[in-house]
């Protein structure tokens, strides 16, 4: 799940290193809701997983998380596993509470706490997809020259909703 987005700008006169970041889960949920939370920039993720304790979620790496460029702005997301268990009627974002939640040898201005969107957490099973546990043909040879033969054969049974089958 995408929980939110921060961005991150430099001034012109140099490129600024994080080397750490704090952020907080915010919301009506427990900490055990997000699994493992991770940072990206774009669609590459940048960090290993981390976990919520007390509400906060911290990434740190001396040699870096990220940098941005001399007058650039870069958008870091902050996205997450959701877990499987208890989920119905949460509500969950992110947020970063002050400036000494990002680590950098820069000085860090904004306006804080910056805070993403709250998003509310349900579950449901959209469609159901099994195959059987046999597949078609049983052997495993086909003579030279044979017509017309089935070289995979299986049933599918789908459950709920429709479901492409391409």
């Amino acid at each position: 799940a995408d929980l939110g987005s921060f961005n991150f700008t430099a001034a012109n006169d140099g490129s600024v290193k994080v080397t750490s970041l704090k952020v907080k889960r915010i919301g009506v949920s427990s900490d055990a809701l997000l699994s493992a939370v991770y940072l990206y920039d774009g669609n590459n993720r940048i960090t290993d997983n981390a976990i919520v304790s007390s509400n906060f979620i911290t990434f740190n790496n001396p040699n870096g998380l990220f940098t941005v460029a001399a007058g650039t702005t870069k958008v870091i997301n902050v996205r997450s596993n959701i877990s499987s268990d208890n989920t119905t009627g949460s509500q969950v974002g992110v947020a970063i509470e002050r400036a000494s939640d990002i680590g950098s040898v820069a000085t860090i201005t904004g306006s804080f706490p910056m805070n993403a969107n709250i998003m509310s957490v349900s579950s449901a099973t959209l469609a159901t997809f099994a195959m059987n546990a046999t597949t078609e043909p049983t052997t495993t040879t086909i003579d030279a020259g044979q017509n017309e033969i089935a070289v995979w054969k299986n049933s599918v049974s789908v459950g709920q909703r429709e479901v492409s089958l391409e």
